[in-house]
Formats: structure tokens, C-alpha cells, sequence
């Protein structure tokens, strides 16, 4: 998939100059799809997810079936990671396809389409046709498609008089019998025909198989899905008729079978109509990692993550539900306490995990959210010194790696340093109870932070199922921190594995089992020692091993590794002390000088009030001075911050 930069800096998977799909955008998007004549079937995605640059084949395959029908039905997309647009919609995973009727009003968000079989793309054919249809029974669109409507006729006139009045017009007649259980089959046919050809009209017959006058009304006919051809009629007998009938085994669809054969019958070539392969379903995952050469994690790149988590993912669910509220908690929590980001993001965070709780919300709508967000970030500005693009997470292309890489490394930095905070805490002679790191009968609160993050917020839904089947795959939930920094590395190479050769790896950064020989010589069992057998328990009495011999031992991926080696390189890479800091955050000042820069600022506030009151001696305050006065000194504090942060 080779992705597509539009004449205003604009990232798409789509390229407008090939290919027949619509790129919607902010400027465009409200004029497009509203009261338009035609039907509009919608893809919301974003550039990074993979599930969604392999849909991209599917859904370009999808337009290029309906561009004889484009006065009709439009197939379109818009890019959810860069289109603000897409907040208004409440989408709460991609690729996300919704249809918007003709004459849509502007209050309306579309319709979701359900499609269980996404990477069919005659499955996707199939949905369109369908909603197109019913598009033209209700009478809404363009005109010339009536071709689709049903056509139930009860008597053998009925069929006759159709076929006279083509024949009138130089016309043959065909006639596509649906049966129950392939419905709007003969739609698919029509459509498909495009406009081919003019020389034959066709019509619909639903539900062939359940009427009972069908074989009076087509003699010799034998089931449904059927296709009769008739090329008019004779005065002195009945119409002739010829019959064909799809044949299920072939590679082709019974849809496309049934175009080919009228365009056989009317002197067209046979086999004009193509069968849209059937893509191989690709398992998709969140994980990105780097590759070659020294593994480095960049602050910047956490950064990046945490902004687009909470400023864009977040809020695109629409609700924050109840059942969701301990899980934006859970998130929160880990994110102040273990991610590696600057003071303004730290406080940031806080105090926005702190606000539903002091306002006793049970759930938030996704305006709430972004309005909270948009007023503590001018309060604490904790994106401003953040970099504009990635560092280790940069893809070869600008669809390649970018926020599923540092999401994930934001989530390694907050269980190795959770797992760092333990062991020192327990070297310390520090012994935990139930609020403090972990209990050993309870699940892990960074790693349910973790999971809780992609069951209810990824947007990427088909690379959220695949993480969370991974997650199952491995049992229960870890307890300790050191157990959660091991799980998500096991998770983490077991979706290289799976991703080893797929479209969206990047070809700069391709999918291995990490750490690398090179970079850790000792994570790995030497093969050699491979003839050993391996059980976590080998202290038995009875057991002629050493004890405790393979206890540091575990398989990952088909490997086997030295648990305490790999735990100590995971920390190397990624606990805070090895991280490489963000430049462009202020090193002039150390906390203390800005608590003493805030202090001052706010004792000169509580002072000049004080003044003001005791001026009016025990006269009415007047309101409106004190609160010029809070505002000046705000301004002041709100500019303070500013030039600390631009030092």
C-alpha cells in the first residue's frame, strides 16, 4: 500500500488521480455527503492502522465496481487521524463504514454498515447493492436505476407485456429470479452489467423460490437463482425462453456468472465481467517495534502517544460509559505514574484523572472530554514542547509504524517502570499491601491499565481483537510488575511473528524476535542446551538437575530465553534513567526555581485581594475589580509558564 499526499499536505491511502474513491477532508466532507442525490457509502479510517491499510485494496476494488454507477452511489473515505471532521461522527473504531442516504440532513451522523467479512470484497459489493436498492424502492436518488426495483408479477400477462413493450423498443427481456436466501442477487447482477450494454432490460424477481405460481409463470424453469432470457415474442406462441443457472462451486460469484452469461446472450464477450479476488484475511496487531541496530526509546515518542490517545482516541468514542470510566482511570493512573514524560504531561494527566472524580461523573460524552482537555492544556501546555514527528517510531512512509510504535513503547515504559519502582522498593525491605504496586492474588493494575486501554479505546478494532486474543492466549492477567513487563514482551513478540512479511511492515523495520542476538547476547537459551526438558519446577528431591537451574528459563515464540537477561535488557531500553529526553523541554530551570516562580505569583495574587478588602474597609466589595485583578495575575502566571517552557 503506497500512501498519498494530497495537494494540501493531506495524508491518504487513496490516490485521487487512480482511483475511483471520493477523499473527503474538513473542507469538503459537509458539502459532499448532505443533501446529495446520491448515495454515499463512507469509509472513516486512519493512515497508521493496519487493519485499515489492508482493507484499502478492498475498498479501491469496491469503487472500481460501482464507477459506471457513480451518478448514483459514490464510495468514499476520510482519514479519522487527520480530518477533525471525524469527532463529530463518534467513531469508535476503524475502518469504520457508514451510509448516508440521498438527501441526508447535515444533523445526521450515517448508518452504520455491518460488514462481518470486511476483506470480502463481494461481500462489500453485496452490502452496497443491497442499501442501493432499497435506495430506489423508496424513491430517493437519481432516475435510472429502476431497473432495480422488485418486479412481482402474478400473472402470465404480466411477464407478456413486459416483454412486448421491450420488443417495441428493440429490446430483448431478461428476467433474474432471487431466491430467500440470496437476497437482491439479481441487483448484483444488474449492477455489475454496468452500462455495458443497452440492448436488453432486466428486472428482479425476489423470493423466486417461495412464489407458487413461478413455474406457470416460466415454464421449465427448475430453481432460483435462475436468469431468463427472452429476445421478444412471438405472435403465434409464447415467448422463448433460456435459462441459466449459477453454479455454486466456481470461482467466480453467482452474481458475476449471471452478468456473464447476458452479456453472452446479447452478442457481448463472455467473461467480461471480472470476480473480485477474495483478499486473505491477515491477522493485524497494535505492535510496532524497530529493528536493526541498537534499540533506543525516544521521550518524544511517548509524547506523541499520549497526545493522540487523549486528544483524538479518546474522545472519538463518543460516551465515556460507565463501564469505561474505571478503565480512562486505570489509564490515567499509569500514564502519571510510570510514563516517561515531562512535569506539564505528569500534572496534565492528574489532574485530568482527577476532575471526573471531584465532579462525581458516572460517564462523559466525548465534548466533555474535549473540552476538558482543551482547558488544562492551556493551563499546563503539555504538548507545546513536544516534537512534531517521530524519532524511533518514524516509518519508512508516513503510514508505517508512527502512533501503534510509540503506544506500544509507551506501554513497555510503563511496566518496566512500574516493575523498576517494585524492586526497589523491595530491596529496600519494603513489603507491599494491597494499595501499594500489587497483591499477588490481584491482576496487575498497569497491565488491566493496558488492557483495558485497547478493549475499550484503540480505534484500531481489528488489531484490538488481535491483541486482546493474544492476551488470552497467555491465561491469567499478571500480578507482580515484573510479571506484567514479561507479558507484554511475550504479547509483543507474539505479534512480530504473526507479522513477519505482511503489507504493512515497514521495509526499514521489519518484524523479528526481539532483543536480537546482537543486541542481548545472553536472552537467549544457547541451542545447544536445547535437549535439556524445561519445567518451571525443578526443585523435586527426586529431580537429578540442579535446583533452580532452569527456573530463569521461558518459551516465547517457539524460543526459549533467560527470563532475569531479558527483564534486565527490557529495563536497559526502557526505564526512565535510559530513555532519551526531549530536547526541546526547559533545562534552565529545576523544579525549585519554578514552585519559587509560582509561589511568588500566587502570593502577590492573595496579597493585592487581601489589600483591595481591607481598602473598602466594611463596604461592599466591588466584584468586578477583584476579578480584573485574578485575571491580570493569572495572565501573568499563564505567560510565566510560557517562558519557562521556551527557555
Amino acid at each position: 500500500m503506497q500512501l498519498v499526499i494530497l495537494g494540501n499536505d493531506a495524508i491518504s491511502l487513496y490516490d485521487p488521480n487512480e482511483d475511483n474513491v471520493v477523499e473527503l477532508m474538513d473542507v469538503n466532507m459537509t458539502d459532499l455527503i448532505y443533501d446529495s442525490q446520491a448515495l454515499w457509502i463512507v469509509e472513516f479510517y486512519a493512515h497508521w492502522c493496519g487493519h485499515c491499510q489492508r482493507f484499502a485494496p478492498n475498498w479501491i476494488s469496491l469503487a472500481d465496481r460501482f464507477k459506471d454507477w457513480q451518478d448514483h452511489v459514490k464510495i468514499a473515505a476520510v482519514n479519522c487521524a487527520e480530518q477533525e471532521i471525524c469527532s463529530k461522527y463518534f467513531i469508535r473504531g476503524t475502518p469504520t463504514i457508514r451510509t448516508f442516504v440521498p438527501y441526508t440532513p447535515s444533523e445526521s451522523v450515517g448508518v452504520d454498515i455491518r460488514v462481518n467479512q470486511r476483506q470480502d470484497v463481494e461481500y462489500l459489493f453485496a452490502q452496497v447493492a443491497r442499501h442501493l436498492t432499497r435506495v430506489q424502492e423508496q424513491g430517493l436518488g437519481k432516475p435510472g436505476l429502476e431497473n432495480l426495483k422488485a418486479f412481482a408479477p402474478s400473472q402470465k400477462a404480466e411477464i407478456n407485456r413486459v416483454v412486448d413493450d421491450n420488443a417495441a423498443d428493440d429490446r430483448s427481456s431478461a428476467f433474474i429470479l432471487e431466491s430467500t436466501d440470496e437476497p437482491y442477487i439479481g441487483a448484483r447482477a444488474i449492477l455489475e452489467l454496468g452500462n455495458q450494454i443497452d440492448n436488453f432490460a432486466t428486472r428482479r424477481i425476489p423470493n423466486a423460490d417461495a412464489m407458487e405460481s413461478v413455474t406457470q409463470l416460466f415454464p421449465g424453469v427448475e430453481s432460483a437463482p435462475a436468469v431468463i432470457f427472452t429476445e421478444g415474442v412471438d405472435r403465434v406462441t409464447e415467448p422463448k425462453f433460456q435459462y441459466f443457472y449459477p453454479d455454486y462451486s466456481s470461482d467466480i460469484s453467482p452474481a458475476s456468472q449471471m452478468a456473464n452469461f447476458l452479456l453472452a446472450v446479447s452478442g457481448e464477450e463472455e467473461g467480461k465481467i471480472p470476480t473480485a479476488p477474495t483478499s486473505e484475511v491477515v491477522e493485524s496487531s497494535i505492535v510496532n517495534m524497530t529493528s536493526g541496530g541498537r534499540d533506543v526509546v525516544y521521550a518524544g515518542d511517548i509524547e506523541l502517544a499520549i497526545e493522540y490517545a487523549l486528544n483524538t482516541e479518546i474522545p472519538a468514542m463518543g460516551e465515556i460509559t460507565l463501564e469505561k470510566m474505571p478503565t480512562l482511570y486505570k489509564f490515567l493512573d499509569s500514564l502519571a505514574q510510570y510514563a516517561p514524560a515531562g512535569e506539564e504531561i505528569r500534572d496534565f494527566t492528574t489532574s485530568l484523572r482527577e476532575w471526573p472524580v471531584k465532579m462525581a461523573f458516572n460517564q462523559l460524552s466525548g465534548e466533555q472530554w474535549e473540552e476538558r482537555v482543551a482547558s488544562l492544556s492551556d493551563m499546563y501546555q503539555p504538548f507545546e514542547a513536544t516534537p512534531d514527528d517521530y524519532v524511533a517510531c518514524l516509518g519508512s512512509e508516513p503510514h508505517l509504524r508512527g502512533y501503534p510504535c510509540s503506544l506500544w513503547t509507551t506501554f513497555h515504559t510503563m511496566t518496566v517502570n512500574a516493575a523498576v519502582k517494585e524492586s526497589k522498593a523491595l530491596a529496600s525491605g519494603f513489603r507491599p499491601n494491597r494499595t501499594t504496586f500489587f497483591e499477588r492474588e490481584e491482576q496487575n493494575p498497569v497491565a488491566l491499565a493496558i488492557v483495558g486501554y485497547v478493549s475499550d479505546f484503540f480505534s484500531c478494532r481489528h488489531c484490538a481483537e488481535n491483541f486482546l486474543h493474544k492476551v488470552a492466549r497467555l491465561g491469567d492477567l499478571p500480578t507482580s510488575s515484573r510479571e506484567a513487563m514479561i507479558w507484554l514482551w511475550k504479547i509483543h513478540n507474539m505479534a512480530n511473528v504473526n507479522l513477519q512479511g505482511d503489507p504493512t511492515e515497514d521495509p526499514t523495520a521489519p518484524k523479528v524476535l526481539w532483543p536480537t542476538k546482537e543486541n542481548c547476547p545472553d536472552c537467549r537459551v544457547p541451542e545447544e542446551e536445547y535437549g535439556v526438558v524445561f519445567f518451571a519446577e525443578a526443585n523435586d528431591d527426586d529431580d537429578p538437575r540442579i535446583p533452580g537451574l532452569v527456573s530463569d528459563w521461558i518459551e516465547a515464540s517457539g524460543v526459549y530465553w533467560k527470563e532475569s537477561a531479558v527483564a534486565d535488557y527490557l529495563k536497559k531500553v526502557y526505564a526512565t534513567e535510559n530513555i532519551v529526553k526531549n530536547p526541546r523541554r526547559a533545562v534552565g530551570y529545576e523544579k525549585e526555581s519554578r514552585v519559587s516562580e509560582f509561589r511568588s505569583l500566587m502570593t502577590g495574587l492573595v496579597d493585592g485581594i487581601e489589600v483591595e478588602m481591607r481598602s473598602d474597609e466594611g463596604e461592599t466589595i466591588r466584584d468586578m475589580s477583584i476579578a480584573k485583578r485574578i485575571n491580570n495575575y493569572c495572565a501573568s502566571l499563564f505567560e510565566n509558564y510560557r517562558n519557562l517552557n521556551n527557555t
